[in-house]
């Protein structure tokens, strides 16, 4: 025997669940168009999923030791900027000194009235040669003025260096903290949706049993789907961060 009331609200826990079941299965529906879009693939074309989502790779990230700053993309775009940094000012210096320059040029000619000259008629050769010394002696400081820009523009990448060598520290350092500090939270949410579970089926036993209400069974239905729901959102936090992790460290 049950009253109305119960079987009222039992009724009416059921279709919120069948509604959260139907937003659920559209949510995955969304999920899969945005993934087809996002690697190119047509939206008719059918795509099955085998991979299962496992917690402890996602605990898991594989720390080696092996960064070097020349592992992130900013840092070698830097890097490469100096060192051409280094060979405009070296062109700069070098362009002070006296330069001696060798030249040889060598030919033959010959002139005719007609055009027969694939004839072995007598060709005249010439050849030329010679040296070619510069010596600087004064340009109106130009070249003094070009080469403190160039030994400014070599300053600025080495401190750009610095600066985005402090960046990516700090990158690191905040990204293995909010990723330690999303899988504590993610255990917590864990353990409490087991212990959610745990007085859910307690619920039923005592509720089967006659001993127990229809506002206990809501409550603690109600309690295991927050559960579930902040262990899910906790889950999605540790991936993020993970993917943060492994983006300042190089690794994705």
């Amino acid at each position: 025997m049950a009253e109305k009331l119960d079987v009222d609200r039992l009724t009416v826990q059921v279709t919120n669940l069948r509604t959260e079941e139907r937003k659920l299965a559209n949510s995955i529906d969304v999920t899969i168009a945005t993934l087809k879009y996002q690697i190119g693939m047509p939206l008719k074309q059918q795509i099955i999923l085998t991979d299962t989502l496992d917690v402890n790779q996602v605990k898991n990230i594989g720390e080696d030791g092996s960064f070097t700053y020349n592992n992130r993309i900013e840092f070698q775009m830097l890097d490469a900027q100096k060192r051409a940094n280094e060979y405009d000012l070296k062109r700069y210096k070098l362009a002070h000194l006296p330069t001696l320059a060798a030249f040889a040029n060598a030919g033959a000619s010959r002139q005719s009235n007609t055009f027969n000259y694939f004839k072995s008629e007598m060709w005249y050769g010439y050849v030329a040669w010679g040296l070619n010394l510069n010596v600087p002696i004064f340009n109106g400081n130009q070249r003094r003025r070009q080469t403190d820009q160039a030994f400014l523009r070599l300053e600025k990448s080495e401190v750009d260096l610095d600066n985005i060598r402090q960046v990516i520290d700090m990158e690191r350092e905040t990204s293995a903290i909010t990723f330690k500090n999303n899988v504590l939270t993610l255990d917590a949410q864990d353990q409490n949706m087991h212990l959610a579970q745990d007085v859910l089926e307690s619920t039923r036993i005592k509720y089967r049993e006659g001993v127990g209400s229809s506002i206990e069974m809501i409550t603690a239905e109600n309690d295991l789907l927050t559960a579930q729901s902040n262990y899910f959102a906790a889950l999605y936090e540790a991936i993020k961060a993970k993917i943060a992790y492994l983006k300042a460290n190089a690794k994705l």
